[in-house]
């Protein structure tokens, strides 16, 4: 209890010594719904968010804009203390969710010296998009964490980086069927695609994630058969949906290199 409380008089002593950030105000407006948004707190949450009542959103624009500074003077560790107090206040916001995960998972993970040392930065990145994924369900911009979720996926345990992807395909306790990080890619931004507000990138991000598969992984006729039908889903969407010229131009790429995938299944029957 008196650590809470350390924390609650900390915290009100900042609100009232920095400016308020409008940004993350904006953010939370929807999110912030009363006893709604108390139901996703944890227990030793609850008490803090209680105690700070009507300054509760004070406090959670406070410490983003603090975060937001250290972030830009280099302090990741300073910045990542900032953005978990914002959690424990209001867990409901996915932004600051995907701000931690990417401090661990690449600002910090960088600084190590050793392969072992840093990929314990990117399990701890996964898991806080995993948790914020959970934590922020109920927010309308869901599909920004399922987007990066999978980007952590595509990108930071993918194939580009060997040793890490190794690592991941490996680690029982993230990955404890083995799936290849390319298939669980796939699955989140397929569930970011299905959110109606969701950025017309991750329409492409799916799209190559979808190419990239068919070429490197040893599929069944059942997931070719999925993935193709869902090539096609995309492609139609992003024609309907994003007419706009500069993504016609990368939809056209892309388009180039799935019949050079169909050429390659051809020749292989």
């Amino acid at each position: 209890m008196k650590k809470h409380l350390f924390l609650i008089v900390s915290i009100l002593a900042l609100v009232f010594a920095q400016v308020m950030d409008r940004e993350i105000e904006g953010a939370t407006a929807d999110a912030d719904k009363g006893e709604q948004a108390l139901t996703v707190l944890e227990p030793g949450e609850f008490v803090g968010t209680v105690a700070l009542g009507g300054f509760r959103m004070i406090a959670v624009n406070m410490l983003w804009v603090r975060a937001l500074e250290n972030q830009e003077q280099d302090k990741h560790f300073s910045a990542l203390a900032d953005a978990e107090l914002i959690t424990k206040l209001q867990p409901n916001v996915p932004g600051v969710w995907s701000f931690i995960a990417w401090n661990l998972g690449y600002n910090i993970s960088v600084l190590e010296n050793s392969e072992e040392e840093g990929y314990q930065w990117v399990q701890s990145g996964i898991v806080k998009l995993r948790e914020g994924c959970e934590r922020a369900r109920q927010s309308r911009k869901i599909w920004q964490l399922r987007r990066d979720l999978g980007w952590f996926y595509y990108h930071r345990v993918g194939p580009l980086f060997e040793g890490y992807n190794r690592k991941f395909k490996e680690d029982t306790e993230l990955n404890p069927e083995g799936t290849d990080p390319l298939l669980l890619a796939i699955e989140q931004f397929d569930k970011a695609c299905s959110h109606p507000d969701h950025s017309f990138m991750i329409d492409l991000l799916l799209f190559r994630a979808l190419i990239d598969s068919l070429i490197a992984l040893d599929l069944n006729e059942e997931q070719r058969g999925w993935m193709h039908a869902r090539i096609q889903v995309v492609k139609d969407h992003i024609k309907e949906k994003h007419p706009d010229p500069q993504l016609s131009e990368r939809l056209s790429i892309f388009d180039q290199q799935y019949k050079l995938v169909l050429k390659m299944e051809r020749e292989r029957r």
